[in-house]
């Protein structure tokens, strides 16, 4: 019996160690992609809320360069 707990404890310990080595990579990728997924919400947001001011700025700009007949 003994002998069968420390098996399985071995078993335990060296699927503890290759979940380790095998998630701690993948971890730091999915928290870059969050922060990546996090930014592009932001820019979208302030894309959405400026972006319509920005462009009759624009527009009004480009309009006064022609002269009026």
């Amino acid at each position: 019996m003994l002998q069968t707990l420390q098996n399985v404890q071995r078993l335990f310990q060296s699927m503890h160690r290759w979940l380790l080595v095998r998630l701690t990579p993948g971890q730091g990728l999915v928290e870059y992609a969050l922060l990546l997924a996090f930014m592009v919400i932001v820019v979208i947001g302030i894309v959405t809320l400026i972006g319509q001011n920005v462009s009759e700025v624009w527009y009004q700009k480009a309009v006064d360069q022609f002269p009026v007949n």
